[in-house]
């Protein structure tokens, strides 16, 4: 680890950060961290050195408790092959989220059931101890980076690896008899309330002060998951390839559509997601994009695809203006021929753009609001205002009906809040995108709000 003295941007407030490596990375601790840990900012070079003290000491205290948990690789060999096998099923069953799992069951379920206390290597027996495991998650239990108790919802991953890894020893033949062990109850798990939901007066006040503070980048993206619900990985790699004018093909999802009377300007036709861990996405060597399934799909292909509907007039013409600038970069061959690796938020950085998000959301008095607050928003309302749970699931891509009991619980208590508080041309692009009897109508007149930042010709 090592402190680095730094100033705010008028450079009047000099402060010390301290920075450690992990896994070869960077990380820096925020202000707020330090404040939470030290109770004050630091900000002389004497208590930079004290502070550093304590955290390379509590840094090496948890290098020691790590591997303390990992001590059962060394002792039982058996389950190492074990490990290797869930890990090999897993690959196949979930190649997208396999690497959560098997984290839960190095660190947490197999360092249980091993530990030199108990040493349970007989997986036949684990059963009787389920009511001690659920309870050594409860109270003991920490994270690995921070030390801090789990959450609920990772006590249940940690019980659903165990559960998986019960399940392939079954297949197996290493266990005769499947028990699993109970999950911790729904109400104990932190839920998305009405606090979580962004209203339409909010969403439009945040994005004018984000267009007002220079952050149209952000803004645009802020209007793009507030209207499509997108997850926060798959709107950042929307590409050329993605967005399509005129009908939608599918017909069970177009007849939805209708039925609710839902229109849309065009749709995004969405196959796959970025696969990069790097928070700009796109590869810094090679400048190209790689992708991997969608959450809960097994490959990229139109038959694993999502269609998302895009049924505001201005988003649609936003798309068309950035969908503009990318196609002349893929002219000039400025990122190969692969149109996917045209980005339509090019530049966006998840860390930069959620700062600016909060920094606005603070200078106008909200309660802050995450990305997926966006996703959640749109859940609430689609699902809230049609009461169609199966366009509701093919727009937002769940593939569990439970979910959708929460978006019906929030939108009636938003409605039920409401009643309480009585809130009352670029032609070269067209052609090659558009088809004449396509191309949208838009009115710039609908949007007087936005006149200083329309710069789409029609």
């Amino acid at each position: 680890m090592r402190y680095e003295k730094r100033t705010n941007k008028k450079g009047t407030d000099i402060y010390y950060s301290f920075i450690r490596y992990d896994k070869g990375k960077q990380r820096r601790m925020t202000r707020q961290q330090i404040r939470d840990r030290f109770g004050k900012n630091v900000t002389t070079e004497d208590e930079a050195k004290k502070c550093l003290g304590l955290l390379e000491a509590e840094q090496e205290s948890e290098k020691v408790r790590v591997k303390k948990r990992l001590q059962w690789k060394e002792r039982y060999f058996r389950f190492g092959e074990l490990l290797d096998m869930y890990v090999r099923k897993q690959k196949k069953k979930a190649p997208n989220s396999w690497k959560n799992g098997y984290h839960y069951l190095s660190h947490y379920t197999l360092p249980y059931f091993l530990h030199e206390d108990r040493k349970l290597n007989n997986v036949a027996t684990w059963h009787n101890y389920f009511d001690d495991f659920r309870e050594y998650l409860e109270k003991e239990a920490k994270l690995v980076r921070t030390g801090e108790l789990l959450s609920y919802g990772s006590k249940n991953h940690a019980i659903k690896s165990l559960n998986t890894f019960l399940r392939y020893c079954y297949q197996d033949g290493e266990i005769d008899h499947l028990r699993l062990c109970e999950y911790f109850e729904d109400h104990l798990l932190t839920q998305r309330t009405i606090d979580d939901v962004v209203t339409e007066e909010e969403f439009q006040k945040v994005e004018v002060k984000l267009l007002d503070n220079g952050h149209k980048l952000e803004a645009d993206f802020f209007r793009f998951l507030y209207f499509t619900g997108m997850r926060l990985n798959e709107a950042a790699g929307i590409s050329l390839a993605d967005v399509y004018p005129g009908k939608i093909n599918k017909k069970a999802f177009e007849n939805r559509l209708k039925a609710n009377d839902i229109k849309y300007q065009g749709y995004l036709l969405l196959m796959s997601q970025p696969a990069g861990q790097n928070r700009t996405i796109r590869d810094r060597k090679t400048m190209k994009v790689t992708r991997k399934p969608l959450k809960g799909r097994r490959l990229i292909s139109e038959k694993h695809c999502r269609i998302i509907p895009i049924t505001d007039h201005y988003l649609w013409s936003n798309l068309m203006e950035r969908m503009r600038t990318q196609y002349e970069k893929l002219k000039n061959g400025a990122y190969g021929s692969n149109s996917s690796d045209y980005l339509l938020f090019d530049g966006f950085n998840r860390t930069t753009s959620l700062k600016r998000v909060k920094e606005t959301y603070k200078k106008l008095n909200f309660k802050e609001k995450t990305w997926h607050c966006l996703r959640h928003t749109r859940g609430t309302q689609l699902f809230g205002e049609t009461g169609d749970r199966e366009l509701a699931k093919m727009w937002l891509g769940h593939g569990s009906d439970k979910v959708f009991e929460r978006y019906n619980h929030t939108y009636e208590e938003l409605a039920r809040s409401k009643k309480r508080t009585g809130l009352k041309k670029d032609e070269h692009f067209d052609d090659w995108f558009f088809s004449q009897e396509d191309k949208p109508k838009f009115n710039p007149q609908d949007f007087p709000m936005y006149k200083n930042w329309q710069r789409v010709v029609f």
